[in-house]
């Protein structure tokens, strides 16, 4: 059975009333009638008991609770720590323990007890003064005191005052705030720490019993159907409503603590949970430090269907190293999202990193005052807004852009490289007029900060394009990274680092496979038409060629392929190599149709931003001409981009060309 607390809870003490180590009774008489007889307390006084009714948990740990108490009688409990239950996360690494004390208590009406905690030499710990809410003898609740730090010395003493008598108390159970649950881990969404519900009504089928948490409302689970889902459990979270939340807890080695440029320090993790939603809804990530809110980000849900799961990260999240506990709350803001899995993990265990809009660590916003529209949790005056653009939705899962920035304004990054290599910058960006720059900065630790400077191409508010920073060899070293708005009226709606390894540039001359050579696709997600098995791992319709050209294309695939059935919207990136002393190049594509007026946009991204519109031939789906763009500035540059987006759909390509302007 799914299980909220003792799945992964170390108790020092978890125990009836009655079990106490020593108490003081002021009155003579023997009040109470517990089926179980008074407690044998030798020559002292003992507490009085009465019979507990109708209160499972206390019933659970013994028939009995302590009551009648007048004022200034007390109790009192020992327990001892072991050694996994001992932290060492303060800055003089000075070993503590962290204890959580529940007491199930009640009263008639409200009432405060004191609490005490001294060590073995009865030297004062920790105190507290609690309040008992009261509402009625037999009508107990729990009273918490959390994260209690203790030095570890046992046994430690434990001592309840009755402050203001009239106060009943059915158990007593101490537990170890240090999480038995340490990054990295993978959990099924079921093993929850807390959770908000708000309906009365059971619903779902899990296999597997529902989840019990001691709370009637607990959080409706479902059978799962997706593979990846099943390896952690056979059941998810399901039908959330609005604002309901799960919170997972857990705790971080002080090996991964990281020393800042600034001199402050830092625990960075990614964050990855497993969600399906039918339509498009958002929920929230949010890290606690204690119970300190830390970071937050708004994502969305896949929307392909409640069985349709899709991971989404959160990448470079950092905690406070000298707390001990974390929290993770995942937040349904609009219902209706499945969540099957929690990942944590460090975030320098990967090379590749890319930040959705609002994920930057530190930003400067010149205004005042901010435009939101839902999109940024974090109210640091950053303005925001929903994009449209499908690669910023699919690649940051976010849904949100940066907006509105202002001359001077910049976004922070921060992130670790894992070994020295090749790496790529790219910061995807859209604007509505000419002439807009950014300029990105990168500042390695211990060393001097550099920077480039880029055009933005310039196609409207929601047409974004990316602007990369190539072939940038960086050490193993930890990097701030900081994009900066030079001349405002940009938008962003995220920034990556990647590995340089993972494109594919090709090399001037030469005509190449349009299928085989694309490496960014923004295409419908399954392949629906054409004959081109041989490219069953590529998300795109295609169809073999027998065009003579289009056969004689480099590829390193046997059989010649088109990209056909393409669609208003659809895109495609290539790149390709110059060797920096010709300064000009010809572009050239193979494409057909059945209609001459289907056009193509062709953004070069390259010394000189450019951008052009070519029309398709229209003399059929078999007959593929090539159309050519002349003499394009590439500068000394040597890597380039090419961005083509299907303005109205209906063409075939099956090759693009590059070759030197003598």
């Amino acid at each position: 059975a799914w299980a909220k607390g003792d799945d992964h809870v170390h108790f020092l003490l978890k125990t009836n009333a009655l079990n106490y180590h020593d108490n003081l009774e002021k009155d003579l008489e023997v009040y109470g009638n517990c089926v179980a007889g008074p407690p044998d307390n030798g020559s002292k006084l003992a507490p009085d008991v009465q019979t507990t009714r109708n209160d499972e948990k206390c019933q659970s740990l013994g028939p009995c609770h302590i009551g009648f108490t007048q004022t200034g009688e007390w109790v009192s409990y020992e327990f001892f720590h072991t050694e996994k239950d001992i932290a060492y996360y303060d800055y003089d690494n000075i070993p503590i323990i962290l204890v959580n004390i529940t007491l199930r208590v009640s009263a008639p009406t409200p009432r405060n007890i004191y609490l005490e905690i001294t060590d073995d030499t009865n030297e004062l710990g920790a105190s507290a003064i609690k309040t008992v809410y009261g509402s009625g003898y037999h009508n107990f609740e729990d009273v918490v005191w959390e994260d209690v730090e203790l030095e570890p010395y046992n046994p430690h003493r434990l001592y309840i005052f009755f402050a203001a008598g009239n106060t009943n108390l059915c158990s007593v159970i101490v537990s170890s705030s240090i999480p038995a649950r340490q990054i990295p881990f993978s959990i099924n969404a079921l093993e929850y720490d807390d959770a908000q519900e708000f309906d009365t009504d059971v619903s779902g089928n899990c296999v597997d019993s529902p989840p019990q948490d001691g709370d009637p409302l607990a959080p409706d689970a479902q059978t799962t159907h997706d593979t990846k889902c099943q390896e952690l459990g056979n059941c998810h979270v399901a039908f959330a409503h609005a604002r309901e939340w799960v919170e997972y807890k857990f705790g971080h080695s002080k090996d991964h603590i990281i020393d800042l440029k600034d001199g402050s320090r830092e625990v960075f993790v990614d964050i990855t949970v497993r969600v399906a939603s039918l339509e498009r809804r958002s929920f929230s990530l949010e890290i606690l430090d204690g119970n300190t809110s830390r970071a937050s980000e708004v994502f969305y849900g896949p929307s392909k269907g409640f069985q349709e799961y899709e991971d989404i990260t959160w990448r470079m999240v950092g905690m406070d190293p000298y707390e001990p506990i974390h929290s993770l709350v995942v937040g349904f803001l609009e219902g209706d999202i499945n969540l099957c899995s929690v990942t944590i993990e460090y975030s320098h265990q990967t090379p590749s990193i890319t930040w959705g809009a609002l994920a930057y660590f530190d930003s400067r916003d010149s205004s005042p005052s901010s435009q939101l529209r839902g999109c940024n949790p974090r109210y640091d005056g950053v303005d925001a807004q929903p994009t449209t653009d499908e690669i910023c939705i699919s690649r940051d899962n976010s849904a949100c852009n940066i907006a509105h920035t202002s001359p001077g304004e910049y976004l922070e990054y921060h992130f670790y490289v894992p070994h020295d290599d090749d790496y790529d910058i790219w910061v995807r960006v859209a604007a509505n007029t000419p002439g807009k720059r950014l300029r990105i900065e990168l500042n390695p630790v211990g060393q001097p900060s550099y920077s480039e400077t880029f055009n933005v191409i310039s196609k409207g508010w929601q047409d974004y394009s990316d602007v990369v920073w190539d072939l940038l060899y960086l050490q193993e070293n930890e990097y701030w990274l900081r994009v900066y708005f030079e001349t405002g009226g940009v938008n962003l709606c995220s920034v990556s680092v990647k590995d340089s390894s993972s494109r594919y540039y090709v090399h001037t001359p030469g005509t190449y496979s349009a299928l085989f050579y694309a490496d960014i696709m923004d295409f419908t997600p399954q392949i629906k038409y054409g004959n081109c098995d041989d490219y069953t791992k590529w998300s795109v319709d295609a169809l073999v060629t027998t065009d003579p050209e289009c056969v004689q294309a480099i590829s390193e695939k046997e059989v010649a392929c088109a990209i056909g059935w393409t669609q208003a919207g659809e895109k495609l990136t290539y790149q390709f190599e110059t060797d920096g002393v010709h300064k000009y190049v010809n572009l050239s594509f193979r494409i057909s149709s059945n209609n001459p007026s289907r056009r193509m946009e062709v953004a070069l991204y390259t010394a000189d931003p450019s951008l052009y519109v070519i029309t398709s031939p229209g003399l059929g789906w078999d007959e593929y001409r090539t159309v050519t763009l002349e003499n394009l500035y590439v500068g000394a540059v040597r890597y380039h981009d090419i961005y083509i987006k299907f303005l109205d759909g209906n063409v075939n390509i099956c090759s693009f060309g590059v070759e030197y302007v003598e």
